[in-house]
């Protein structure tokens, strides 16, 4: 399954039938959202290599969970974490190895 991605009426945004993609990237130094996107490549990183620093703060990690994935960003404290699902933009255009996460039920 892969969940399909638009852009949005602004057109700096991304969305789904989840919703918004407010800020693609997770950045603690905006509130983070359900919604953010990620490239394949950077998750393999983060799962071959471990933690990396965050280039606005924060570390940055992934972990598996049988055939789920999930992506984390610790940042004062606390840990956020969003389950990844493989993603494609509607119109063709954008990274082929597209992921979008969204906070696990």
């Amino acid at each position: 399954m892969s969940i399909e991605l638009r852009i949005g009426h602004c057109l700096h945004d991304v969305e789904c039938n989840w919703g918004v993609i407010n800020n693609g990237e997770a950045d603690p130094r905006r509130e983070l959202e359900h919604l953010m996107l990620v490239t394949g490549d950077y998750i393999r990183e983060l799962l071959q290599s471990g933690p990396i620093p965050g280039p606005h703060g924060g570390v940055h990690s992934a972990t598996t969970q049988g055939s789920r994935i999930f992506a984390h960003l610790d940042y004062n404290g606390r840990r956020t974490t969003w389950e990844l699902f493989d993603a494609h933009f509607d119109d063709g255009q954008g990274p082929d190895d597209i992921l979008i996460g969204r906070w696990p039920d």
